[in-house]
């Protein structure tokens, strides 16, 4: 393992709600929303609100929706005013800070940071015992031309993120968009780290290799609290994901081992990505495993080949509930035909209700016969043990959880997820399959 110092986490959760949000990938804990009269929402958010409703929560619009006269006279009320995006560097504060894009460092688009309160030592340095800082990548939920958007649910995801919290250490959040229009449209799965967008070649795209913004991001961030607080943390970073940010989470942890110290990613359709170029599928015979589905091209994709020996030190915690069904094998934005093809070959599954398009719906579509029929309800688990015997076969240390009897949004993994961080991650030194 990356650290073999063991560390005790003490976790205080309360009475409060424990919920999983589908669409902002995080975990929260339930809490009085700040609502705020339609009347004092800007007219230049009215395209991205429901206007038949009355209030909205704060966290949702977002105070740069908000009159200021609203805002300034509510500011004390407000149990989360502290939280307000607080100035770029030279300092952090606890609670939440927006830090603004800063291409001469590496990186096109704010991000969010989340420092839990308490956590900077009076004294100087910090009262953590968690060396790593946590990422979670954006999940919108959905492709949009408007950034506020993303903007937004990256600020919900930062800004109570109580993995962050339990394991009191700092959450960054980033902002990237994913588009719906123009030159990078709908197909550009931003927010999973599809073949798209790592295939983007411009190196004066904002989009281009956001992965490597990203890192730049965590240099940037490490960096200030060094400097600036005289917290010095590991290089290597704790993420997380779930759903499209799951994907993502997978994804990057495979192209960059050497600066995960331990991923967490859920959601995944039961199909992880392959660490291999090929690999004997259900059907017994060999498949090429094109990026995302494996690595057989990836060098052509980002110019360099993956280190596997790294993504053998990198603990893994792969999860999915029993009863997903949320399968994105059907829809383009997450795989073309080419990689759609490939899975089919390589998994020998077939597609879960898929859109009401020609191609799956009618007969003689290219994907009809690939469909599912209505007995479905273990083939994600069958993608998943598939996946499971492929790094096992690597000897990857990997553990991956099926919860029984819940969908998509497995709430029992919250404090699995966090006890994996909190130090259990250093046991993972194997392939397992595990039922919860």
């Amino acid at each position: 393992m990356k650290l073999s110092t063991k560390r005790t986490l003490s976790l205080v959760l309360g009475i409060s709600l424990i919920l999983f949000l589908a669409t902002g990938s995080t975990v929260v804990l339930a809490e009085e929303e700040v609502m705020v009269p339609l009347k004092e929402i800007k007219p230049s958010c009215y395209g991205e609100i429901d206007m038949t409703k009355a209030e909205f929560a704060l966290s949702e619009v977002g105070e740069e929706c908000v009159t200021e006269e609203w805002l300034k006279e509510n500011q004390q009320e407000d149990k989360s005013s502290d939280r307000v995006e607080k100035a770029d560097y030279p300092g952090l504060a606890e609670g939440l800070n927006l830090i603004s894009e800063k291409p001469a460092e590496g990186f096109h688009w704010p991000y969010f940071v989340y420092i839990p309160y308490g956590y900077f030592d009076s004294n100087g340095g910090t009262t953590s015992e968690t060396n790593n800082i946590l990422i979670e990548s954006v999940n919108t939920g959905t492709s949009s031309d408007s950034y506020a958007e993303h903007k937004r649910a990256a600020k919900r995801i930062a800004s109570r993120h109580d993995i962050g919290s339990s394991l009191n250490t700092p959450v960054l959040v980033p902002t990237y968009p994913r588009p719906r229009s123009g030159m990078r449209g709908w197909r550009y799965y931003t927010h999973a780290l599809d073949r798209n967008t790592l295939n983007i070649g411009d190196e004066n795209d904002e989009l281009y290799r956001i992965d490597e913004q990203l890192i730049a991001m965590a240099d940037y961030l490490l960096s200030a609290l060094a400097e600036n607080h005289e917290v010095r943390l590991e290089n290597e970073f704790f993420l997380y994901g779930f759903s499209a940010s799951g994907n993502f989470a997978n994804r990057f942890a495979i192209l960059h081992p050497d600066r995960v110290a331990a991923v967490a990613a859920g959601g995944l359709n039961g199909m992880p990505l392959i660490p291999k170029k090929s690999a004997e599928g259900k059907a017994g015979r060999e498949v090429n495993l094109l990026y995302p589905i494996g690595l057989w091209d990836i060098s052509d994709l980002v110019g360099t080949s993956t280190d596997l020996e790294a993504v053998k030190e990198t603990p893994q915690f792969l999860f999915m509930g029993g009863e997903d069904h949320n399968d994105t094998l059907g829809y383009g934005d997450a795989f073309g035909d080419t990689e759609r093809d490939r899975i089919l070959e390589f998994f020998g599954t077939c597609i879960i209700n898929p859109p009401d398009n020609p191609d799956f719906r009618d007969p003689g579509g290219k994907y009809y016969d690939d469909v599912c029929d209505d007995e479905y309800s273990k083939e994600m688990i069958n993608r998943f043990e598939l996946a499971k015997d492929t790094y096992e076969a690597q000897d990857l240390p990997a553990k991956f959880v099926i919860y029984e009897g819940a969908g998509h949004t497995p709430q029992q993994a919250y404090s699995d997820v966090i006890s994996f961080f909190g130090e259990d991650y250093e046991d993972v030194d194997e392939t397992k399959l595990v039922w919860r």
